[in-house]
């Protein structure tokens, strides 16, 4: 059954730009341009695909079927229609075997380079963007996928070296579930992720190898291999997008209660009348009639003496202060040797315990990695190289099922174990994993890790790839493994 590890990586868009006074290619029976030649020093030709040649001068066009062949000092670059440019460097023949864009279904566009000699460097554009599992770069030893990439490629008889500027790239050799006729990446056990995340690092592959190796500059790089490309016309804007913006305006309420206050005017009249006695007439005197005096009785109100209110008098307890308890600060925890990072945005599902690639990245360097994931991993090494035998308890997994029409639906890692030998650089591990399609399914794998720390095994029904944490207290890898007509994938990490 053909492997489908990375088979989802997806290739950048290499080469495509907007062209003034072009038309949108659809294909090669179109006949249409599909470039332009911006700049050229030195001799060059372009190869068209009934073996006209056609000295290039600026201002050339390129179409699908071409080949642009530079002699020694010669230098092109090419603009494309959706915006990607691409230099061709001297003594070097690369060849536009199809090309489909249109922006109105970029989905849908197509497009395959191959690299026969020699040094380009490309930049992608809007049709990778928009279908980066429809893009191939071909040189004749490997197959190169790109993910929203600048990037140089380096090839002769048998050898190809590649570096990226800004995104990543996957390389995988020719072979079983590798053909140069493909559209897309390839995927494989012998494919190898390059980010630019790995700093003053180049993948390379040389025919005696099986699979593509990473190695350090060293202050030496490629022929050619940091050569500017610029373009020295202003691009145009392939297209504009336009954003709405709409407001809600909200106005607030504008009653206020009114209080009203009644003024009483009150008058207390006070008037006391005073009586003014007048003499009367003189007359003799009556007798003297001596009236007794009744003197009232003399009514002596009781004294009431109020009651005495005694008020108890409150004594607040004495609270004594709880004594100071000083909590010293948490130590903060060293992050983690491995995270995962994810390439899309959201996560998979509620399982998909990854972060974002800018998070999972920060301090550390990429590993491996598919479609969805990438292992990153702390450039630090441990003070005390690992030795013996260490048994790994599974951490965090999550895994998925693709159907055999496409769709993905949820699986379950249930059970794992995970055994390295680092006096023999040797592993072995084991996966439970189970889902409603496929019910319980057994992954079992072995083999070496190499001095970079690395790890893969490949058999005709499954992949492994992953990582040990360069301290030797953790581990991750991602797999894939054949079930019910479609693919068991996830990814793993582990601990000790």
């Amino acid at each position: 059954m053909k492997n489908h590890f990375f088979s989802t990586i997806n290739f950048l868009a290499v080469l495509v730009a907007s062209l003034v006074g072009i038309g949108v290619a659809h294909g090669q029976s179109a006949g249409l341009a599909v470039g332009e030649v911006t700049l050229h020093i030195g001799q060059a030709v372009v190869v068209s695909s009934s073996q006209a040649s056609e000295v290039v001068r600026r201002g050339t066009l390129i179409h699908a079927g071409d080949r642009i062949e530079t002699a020694e000092g010669g230098h092109v670059h090419i603009r494309f229609l959706d915006g990607a440019l691409v230099s061709v460097r001297p003594t070097s023949r690369l060849v536009v075997e199809d090309y489909q864009y249109n922006p109105q279904q970029v989905k849908q566009s197509l497009v395959r380079f191959r690299l026969d000699k020699g040094v380009t460097r490309a930049i992608s554009g809007a049709a990778a963007e928009g279908a980066k599992d429809r893009f191939r770069l071909n040189t004749p030893l490997v197959a190169i996928g790109v993910r929203g990439t600048d990037f140089v490629v380096s090839t002769q008889v048998n050898q190809t070296i590649a570096t990226v500027n800004q995104g990543a790239i996957v390389m995988t050799p020719f072979g079983e579930g590798c053909s140069p006729q493909a559209l897309g990446p390839c995927g494989s056990a012998f494919t190898r992720l390059l980010t630019a995340e790995m700093v003053n690092t180049r993948m390379e592959f040389r025919n005696t190898l099986a699979q593509p190796e990473l190695k350090p500059f060293n202050g030496l790089k490629p022929p050619d291999m940091s050569v500017a490309l610029a373009d020295p016309r202003p691009s145009a804007d392939p297209a504009a997008t336009s954003r709405e913006i709409s407001r809600q305006a909200r106005t607030p309420a504008a009653g206020d209660d009114v209080v009203t206050a009644a003024l009483v005017q009150s008058a207390v009249k006070s008037a006391s009348d005073a009586s003014m006695a007048v003499a009367p007439p003189q007359v003799p005197p009556a007798p003297i009639v001596v009236t007794p005096v009744v003197v009232p009785p003399v009514v002596v109100a009781p004294v009431v003496v109020p009651p005495v209110v005694v008020v108890p008098v409150v004594v607040a307890p004495v609270v004594v202060p709880a004594p100071v308890v000083v909590v010293p600060a948490p130590v903060p925890l060293p992050p983690p040797q491995l995270a995962w990072g994810r390439w899309h945005s959201a996560a998979l599902d509620a399982t998909d315990f990854a972060s974002s690639r800018s998070e999972a990245g920060q301090g550390r360097n990429a590993t491996v990695g598919d479609n969805d994931f990438i292992l990153y991993r702390n450039p630090s090494g441990a003070a005390v190289s690992p030795t013996g035998v260490a048994n790994f308890d599974l951490q965090q997994a999550h895994a998925r099922f693709t159907s055999p029409s496409g769709a993905l639906l949820p699986a379950q890692v249930q059970s794992g174990s995970l055994m390295i030998n680092f006096g023999t650089s040797a592993y072995q591990t084991g996966l439970n994993v189970t889902s409603a399609a496929t019910g319980n399914v057994g992954l079992q794998a072995s083999g070496y890790i190499n001095g970079d720390g690395f790890f893969s095994s490949r058999s005709a029904t499954q992949v492994v790839a992953g990582a040990v944490a360069n301290d030797g207290k953790s581990a991750g890898y991602l797999f894939e493994k054949a079930a019910a007509g479609g693919i068991l994938s996830g990814i793993t990490l582990w601990s000790r």
